[in-house]
């Protein structure tokens, strides 16, 4: 076994650990919460099409979109000077995502 799938199985124990002292309601909300992330992560992120069509949405470069189908991984294509461009720090921050950056002191 892997450690990424002992480490996930480890979370899923986590969720389900009766020693904790939240409400049943709380706990499946929780859960509901995890499996959501997971499906969407794996059902959105990692289609060629679903990748295009957010680019597009992004009014990406056509040089860009010509990335989006190629057989890259998504966590490796997070790290492609594509997304970088396409995503940039002004562009999360004008959706209210906070970014790392901001804060840092020096």
């Amino acid at each position: 076994m892997t450690t990424a799938v002992a480490k996930r199985k480890d979370q899923v124990r986590s969720q389900w650990n009766a020693q904790g002292s939240m409400p049943l309601v709380e706990r499946i909300k929780r859960w509901q919460d995890y499996v959501r992330g997971w499906w969407n992560y794996f059902s959105i992120c990692q289609q060629g099409r679903g990748r295009l069509n957010a680019l597009k949405l992004l009014k990406a470069k056509p040089y860009h979109l010509k990335q989006a189908s190629g057989s890259v991984g998504t966590w490796r294509l997070a790290l492609s000077p594509m997304l970088q461009a396409v995503l940039d720090n002004a562009r999360l921050r004008q959706w209210g995502l906070f970014v790392l950056s901001d804060f840092a002191t020096i």
